[in-house]
């Protein structure tokens, strides 16, 4: 009797068994590793944290399988590239971002392609088109504040880009372009008022390019190293000083546009804090090397000029010019 009911007790447990395989399993406790570091890190503060995140959900697949992507570097390899847009992904254009990027900071505007002008100003995107009407719409509602500097400017097209140095806008004169990195860690963490701020700058910078110009041509005619003498600086010492001058009164010239326009201590405003005064402005550019790369171009700038002279060629071209940019 004993051995009967022990065997039937086998066989309910067998049955019961049974029953659940086809009922499907219990939830198991354990997890995979990457969905463990997903489960750790989703509940972190920052935007950072949640962007790993998705990518390591999305590399395991979801169904705890391996990823069927055929890039040979990793999710974290991908996010050491391009968490903060300070350097492109691996694999991805210049001016792209990933699903996860929109995702994790919940800026997948993609409402498509936009175009507008103010004066001789044009606004030109293929997507994101809401962000730059809204760069566009800025624009217009300062510009009373600075008609005559937009006039210099001429025509120049202001596109979403990935901006030279790491930084938030750049003026490329040979293009006539303001190119803006909407993407930019910046941008991120201040919202699209710092998006603005550099749009103006960047125009601002634009409406001095006869200036540069002008000091160009007397590098490479040679006047530029007798007026440096006469200052007692070596030649691209003095070249450098004198272009960080000119984007220092842009300086000046934004803060005022910014007071003007009632925008004051704004997030767009963003030398609010800028020293007053020329010097302070220089020596700060030169401990940051932003001037640095004005004194390599004029040094580039006297050796072509040489070079063409000794062959004996008339008249001469500029090398492609340094952009003006507020990312330093």
């Amino acid at each position: 009797m004993r051995d009967r009911a022990e065997r039937g007790e086998r066989s309910g447990q067998a049955a019961r068994a049974s029953a659940t395989a086809r009922q499907g399993s219990p939830r198991q406790t354990a997890t995979s590793s990457q969905h463990a570091r997903f489960l750790a890190l989703h509940p972190k503060a920052g935007n950072a944290a949640l962007s790993r995140a998705v990518a390591v959900q999305r590399a395991s697949g979801r169904d705890g399988g391996s990823s069927s992507s055929s890039r040979s570097t990793s999710p974290d390899a991908d996010l050491a590239y391009g968490s903060d847009h300070e350097r492109p992904p691996r694999g991805r254009g210049a001016d792209r971002r990933s699903d996860d990027d929109a995702l994790a900071y919940g800026e997948f505007h993609n409402e498509g392609p936009y175009s507008g002008t103010v004066g001789g100003v044009s606004f030109q995107t293929e997507r994101d088109g809401g962000l730059m009407k809204e760069v566009r719409d800025f624009v217009a509602r300062v510009s009373p504040h600075f008609q005559e500097e937009l006039a210099a400017a001429g025509s120049v097209t202001v596109r979403f880009g990935r901006a030279d140095g790491g930084g938030v806008g750049v003026w490329k004169p040979d293009s006539r372009t303001v190119v803006l990195n909407h993407l930019q860690a910046d941008v991120r963490r201040a919202g699209p008022g710092r998006l603005f701020g550099a749009a103006v700058f960047e125009l601002l910078n634009a409406s001095k390019q006869r200036r540069r110009a002008r000091l160009d041509h007397q590098v490479k005619s040679g006047e530029f190293d007798r007026l440096a003498e006469r200052e007692g600086l070596p030649p691209e010492k003095y070249y450098g000083r004198k272009v960080e001058y000119i984007e220092w009164k842009n300086v000046v010239i934004h803060r005022r546009v910014m007071k003007d326009a009632r925008l004051k201590g704004s997030v767009a405003d963003m030398f609010s804090a800028e020293p007053g005064d020329f010097e302070s402005y220089y020596k700060r550019q030169v401990e940051g090397r932003h001037t640095h790369g004005y004194e390599f171009y004029y040094n580039l700038l006297r050796t072509q000029a040489r070079a063409r002279a000794e062959r004996g060629e008339p008249g001469s071209s500029t090398p492609t010019s340094p952009s003006s940019s507020d990312s330093e």
